[in-house]
């Protein structure tokens, strides 16, 4: 098992606007879900698993937003892991806009609304800090709109039979798991979409809505609980499939605007501030050399 350094702290040193935080011990709620992530040496990465861990102390208030992170050094310490897999999550990190690399310094959390909106693994953190995701649901909703009415409209004109088997494939899913499974409800759900998207064949729309799928599929997940929600989207799916089979550009809009009200509709009060548990995004069985 994999532990947390838990060593005495040295005092926290402020230097103008900036707080270094240096040895301090993370909280027990920090160091727990941290050690949860970090015991999943056989499904991911070593670096996965340290920017996950990252994720959860800033979550929690240890490291707050514009502070400096600890050393390299300190970090490889506490996470228990080598310094190059340290650099290799930071890394990840800025990526994803959760820290900001300055010359000369060390790595600052940066500030919330630099932060990918388009990963829910970030989300949901950024949404544990402000207490409140459901603008952030509300604006992925109406990004969403724009762009999938638009896109039904051009697939009308565009869809093959083998799209529309595709589709009604999904459909029957759908039906299947009415009272099922909730990830294989949301999974369907967003493969609908997706077909739909491809039938329209332009590659800008389809690069412009694929970041949002990650997303998308985490709200799906949660709207689908109910099955209310479950049977008025089987509904609008088949009124969008009967307006692509008459290959009717304007009934598929209108289809895909009232389905956009529906799912509308069933986002009030969705939050994506649950507790972390991350996906197991990549297959390791053992730890990786540079942490042996």
């Amino acid at each position: 098992m994999l532990a947390l350094s838990t060593s005495p702290s040295a005092p926290t040193v402020r230097r103008g606007r900036s707080v270094r935080v240096q040895d301090r011990p993370w909280s027990p709620g920090a160091q727990r879900r941290a050690t949860r992530v970090l015991d999943r040496r056989g499904t991911m990465k070593a670096s996965t698993r340290a920017a996950q861990a990252l994720l959860e102390a800033i979550g929690e208030r240890e490291f707050a937003v514009g502070s400096e992170l600890p050393s390299e050094a300190r970090l490889a310490e506490r996470l228990e892991v080598s310094r190059l897999t340290v650099r290799e999550a930071v890394s990840g990190l800025v990526g994803r806009g959760v820290l900001d690399v300055q010359q000369g310094r060390r790595n600052r959390i940066a500030a919330v609304e630099q932060w990918s909106v388009l990963d829910p693994e970030v989300v949901a953190v950024r949404a544990r800090l402000s207490e409140d995701s459901g603008e952030l649901v509300s604006e992925l909703m109406e990004a969403r709109r724009v762009l999938e009415v638009g896109i039904a409209e051009l697939a009308a004109s565009r869809i093959t039979d083998e799209q529309i088997a595709a589709l009604e494939s999904t459909l029957t899913t759908l039906r299947t798991e009415l009272d099922g499974d909730v990830d294989r409800t949301a999974e369907a759900d967003v493969r609908f979409h997706e077909i739909i998207i491809e039938a329209a064949g332009n590659p800008f729309l389809t690069g412009a809505f694929a970041p949002l799928q990650k997303m998308l599929l985490e709200v799906r997940r949660r709207t689908s609980s109910t099955r209310e929600v479950r049977e008025a989207a089987i509904a609008w799916h088949e009124r969008l499939i009967a307006a692509l089979q008459d290959r009717d550009p304007a009934a598929t809009a209108q289809a895909m605007s009232g389905h956009m009200d529906q799912t509308v509709r069933a986002t009030p009060g969705i939050q994506l501030e649950a507790p972390f548990e991350g996906p197991d995004r990549d297959d390791e069985t053992t730890r990786s050399e540079e942490d042996a």
